[in-house]
């Protein structure tokens, strides 16, 4: 039987090729949803925590997905929107407000991310620089060390501290004053992001979110509470909808296989009935058909999921702005469903056509 398989293989490479090629779709599909959906639920957990229950302001016009994707545009926050909040009913619920303005520039050929702050630093009285606070990776990609000072776009910056997290976020970035970066950037006067802290305890959340958003006109205010309510509804139709796609997967799998199998199995029959008559038993020839079936769903779950590393790369960098690699551990499950599918949906159909009679086949015209 060996070599029958072997010749089997051999000659009808392209049916196997299709049935291991659509184990392979499949499963890379089924791979990347997966990790872009435990991804996305990583993701939004992380910026709930490190938001606490502050709150975030933004440009409304500005992407979310681009902004944690640290990809920033040239959308600001009107030039009033600290005062008008310093100003507004809600003052006395805002403890702080922390003006920014994030932006991508390139320093000695390396991109990193400057973030300009109100941290009421003062420059150099004798060089003019300004003080400048570098994440520890971006420390490494630029060569810097305390002392240092480096000039972007003619503004002279002055290291003076290098930390894990540049301004508690990045540890590939560059803190300077917000008029630093707005020299750098050519950006006088603009701000594209705002952090409020206060005592919120006792506050309808949401609610003073949409005070801020009616205050400062354009802005989105996100907050933790809002997060996480999205975050549940995004699980919720995640989940509902996850089963169905696992579900129709599984059923276009089986039914593409049943199909493929019972294909073959026609166009075969008089090679059956040979074997057979010179023969061959039915356990034996079932276990064939569904070995080679067996085969094709294992090649086809290793291609999958290789093929499933570049694929959750591209998702997950489109739809969250990061580049993830799918979860650890799931070769083994895949190639246990894999498997499984194929054999089982090919031994039913080859159990059925090993028992024909051989007489009645090998008279067939």
């Amino acid at each position: 039987m060996g070599s029958l398989l072997l010749a089997q293989l051999r000659h009808r490479w392209l049916e196997s090729a299709a049935v291991a090629l659509l184990f392979a779709v499949v499963v890379a599909a089924l791979i990347a949803h997966r990790s872009v959906v435990h991804s996305g639920e990583t993701t939004i957990h992380a910026l709930a925590h490190k938001l606490g229950e502050n709150m975030l302001v933004l440009p409304k016009a500005m992407d979310l997905t681009a902004f944690y994707g640290l990809r920033y545009g040239s959308e600001t926050l009107p030039a009033d929107a600290p005062e008008a909040i310093r100003s507004s009913e809600v003052a006395e619920h805002v403890g702080f407000i922390r003006s920014q303005l994030y932006s991508n520039v390139t320093v000695r050929d390396v991109q990193v991310v400057l973030i300009g702050e109100d941290t009421g630093w003062p420059a150099d009285v004798w060089t003019g620089a300004y003080p400048a606070v570098v994440g520890r990776e971006a420390a490494r990609r630029l060569g810097l060390q305390v002392g240092n000072e480096l000039l972007v776009e003619g503004v002279r910056l002055k290291v003076v501290q290098i930390v894990d997290v540049a301004g508690g976020e990045l540890d590939d970035a560059i803190l300077t004053t917000i008029s630093a970066a707005q020299l750098i950037t050519n950006r006088p006067g603009e701000v594209n992001a705002m952090r409020l802290g206060g005592c919120w305890c006792r506050l309808d959340i949401p609610d003073l979110a949409k005070k801020i958003e009616t205050i400062v006109p354009g802005s989105r205010a996100i907050t933790a509470a809002g997060m996480i309510a999205a975050q549940r509804g995004l699980v919720s139709t995640v989940r509902r909808y996850t089963g169905a796609l696992y579900g129709v997967s599984i059923i276009m799998v089986v039914g593409t296989i049943l199909a493929l199998v019972a294909s073959q199995l026609r166009r075969h029959r008089r090679e059956i009935g040979l074997l057979h008559a010179i023969g061959a038993e039915p356990s034996a020839l079932t276990l064939l058909y569904t070995f080679r079936a067996g085969l094709g769903g294992a090649v086809g779950g290793v291609v999958g999921y290789l093929l499933a590393f570049p694929l959750t790369t591209i998702a997950t960098s489109t739809i969250l702005g990061v580049k993830v690699a799918p979860e650890p551990g799931l070769f083994g499950p895949v190639l246990v469903l894999s498997v499984g599918v194929s054999t089982v949906s090919a031994f039913v159909l080859a159990r059925r056509a090993a028992r024909l009679d051989p007489v009645d086949v090998l008279t067939e015209v």
